[in-house]
């Protein structure tokens, strides 16, 4: 039978840490072992708490303890200042490390602000990818819609509209970068992939550095879209989240996201990129024609 180690580093509010780790504990296992493992990162003494007492419940769990080099971060700091980027770095690497001292043939990596469907990981397993993501959607801040947890290598995130709008159906998709729900089989982590930032790379976040060294590799990262998982990306959202698992994980609340008004503002989205990408083209084309009168 397959063995599965999942991982979770948890920094969050309490309720958003219990509605993470109860969607873990309702996860099927079809024909495969599955371990749950964490690191408390937490800042609030109650959500220390309630990992805890989840664990001390629940079979095949363990409690990570990790010698790091970074200290602690201030609660109010973002996830995306220097010292809890490169600690959050860290943590991932130290788990890859880990794996390999055991007998397991995936690593199951979640964010604790996820909520996800109980089929999440048996229809992953399915696809027998050696690096595969859950989708879900984000309202970015300075973003003018939702936009997915996948993004190619170029600025307007997918190459044209309808690539990026036919994400709302069910596919598995390949993709550039991707992260934050990815299983991972035992082939990839030993060729060596890492979140370490790659010095030479001005790329943001530590899961398109672990993506640009997978590809260097010869390895695909892939996108399903058929369980989307729920982004707790704001404390509004945890209601929300709340009444999808009580609807029995009706996916009514993403026809209300991405609706006609999100397709429409995708739509002028990529027309205004290509709109700047045009007038920078005309302005390259002018300096170039002018250099080349002398």
């Amino acid at each position: 039978m397959k063995k599965v180690i999942h991982f979770t580093p948890v920094r969050k509010q309490s309720e958003i840490v219990n509605l993470h780790l109860n969607s873990l504990r309702n996860l099927k296992c079809i024909d495969f072992d599955l371990s749950l493992t964490f690191f408390d990162d937490n800042v609030e003494k109650k959500s220390s708490e309630i990992l805890k007492n989840f664990i001390s419940k629940q079979e095949n769990s363990k409690l990570w303890d990790i010698n790091l080099s970074m200290s602690p971060v201030k609660s109010t700091e973002s996830r995306w200042d220097g010292s809890s980027y490169k600690r959050i770095t860290e943590i991932k690497d130290f788990i890859l490390i880990e794996f390999l001292k055991t007998d397991a043939e995936f690593l199951f990596l979640t964010d604790a602000d996820l909520v996800l469907h109980p089929d999440t990981l048996t229809h992953m397993l399915d696809q027998k990818k050696d690096f595969i993501s859950t989708i879900f959607w984000t309202h970015f801040e300075g973003r003018p819609t939702y936009f997915p947890n996948a993004w190619m290598s170029n600025s307007k995130i997918f190459k044209n509209k309808e690539d990026f709008l036919s994400l709302k159906e069910n596919m598995i998709v390949p993709v550039d970068y991707t992260g934050a729900c990815t299983l991972l089989s035992r082939k990839i982590i030993e060729e060596g992939v890492k979140f370490k930032k790659i010095p030479q790379v001005n790329a943001f976040g530590e899961d398109k550095h672990f993506c640009i060294r997978a590809g260097v590799l010869g390895f695909q990262p892939f996108l399903t879209t058929y369980y989307p998982a729920f982004h707790i990306y704001n404390n509004d959202l945890i209601e929300q989240a709340k009444r999808w698992i009580e609807n029995d994980y009706s996916y009514d609340y993403l026809d209300t996201w991405l609706n006609d008004e999100w397709s429409n503002k995708i739509s002028k989205y990529y027309n205004h990129s290509n709109s700047l990408f045009q007038k920078f083209k005309k302005s390259i084309k002018k300096i170039t024609d002018n250099e080349n009168r002398f």
